[in-house]
């Protein structure tokens, strides 16, 4: 709503810049806004400011210092990414050229929050699981942009699904595993700020269903022919983003 009204004030060919970005602001919370819990808000919050065609920037607090930040110290001289390092870092990885976003239809928005990212030679698919109990299989058939551009593909994806890397009992709520102040990518744990993750990228058959555990989200890379991206790109129905 803030978005709305800002843009309905500024001259439009003026874009607009969020600093300071975060789901609490004040210093942030503990246990909230330093665990996966964030980064579920992050990675939705990333996904609605890229359909902003104005939006030229999007930023966070700090690097170092309080609950929100990007980094957190066991003591003076130990230092430890947080969940949203790695988010970001994902992000820019995988977004690391200007992009479209594409508009996309999931089957059941209540369950299911779905972002589509054109880049020069390939699409990114970010899928958000809102529901607290059960898996939810996706598969491209789920998405009409993605149905109709099926055969541009290559026969493969990449993966790369962020879940809470929860130290209790598996069976605990899927909301108290939000908690969790680390993540694992694909199963695996992060921890190292300079991983290479593509290394940890799991490799599927792009028809394959694609499987998101409650309350998780990845993003998913599919690569086109370089053709095809072209003209969905330059899609006057698209936005526009340049890299910041």
């Amino acid at each position: 709503r803030i978005l709305d009204r800002l843009e309905a004030l500024v001259p439009h060919d003026l874009p607009l810049y969020l600093s300071e970005t975060d789901s609490i602001n004040h210093g942030g919370l503990h246990n909230v806004t330093d665990t996966f819990a964030n980064s579920l808000w992050l990675a939705f919050r990333l996904g609605r400011a890229s359909r902003r065609q104005r939006l030229g920037l999007m930023a966070r607090q700090t690097l170092v210092g309080y609950q929100y930040a990007l980094l957190q110290n066991q003591s003076s001289l130990t230092w430890f990414p947080t969940v949203d390092y790695f988010t970001t870092r994902l992000f820019r990885n995988l977004l690391d050229t200007a992009f479209a976003a594409i508009d996309i239809n999931s089957t059941d928005s209540s369950k299911l929050s779905a972002f589509g990212f054109c880049l020069s030679a390939d699409i990114v698919l970010l899928l958000i699981s809102h529901d607290e109990t059960e898996t939810i299989d996706v598969s491209l058939d789920d998405f009409l942009l993605l149905d109709t551009l099926e055969k541009n593909f290559s026969q493969s994806r990449l993966d790369f699904i962020l879940a809470p890397n929860w130290q209790g009992d598996p069976s605990d709520p899927s909301r108290y595993k939000l908690t969790a102040a680390s993540a694992t990518l694909n199963g695996i744990a992060l921890s190292d700020p300079f991983v290479n993750f593509t290394e940890l990228a799991t490799l599927s058959n792009y028809k394959n269903k694609i499987h998101l555990e409650p309350l998780t989200f990845g993003l998913f890379q599919f690569p086109i022919q370089t053709t095809t991206a072209a003209v969905l790109c330059s899609n006057e129905h698209h936005e526009q983003h340049e890299k910041r």
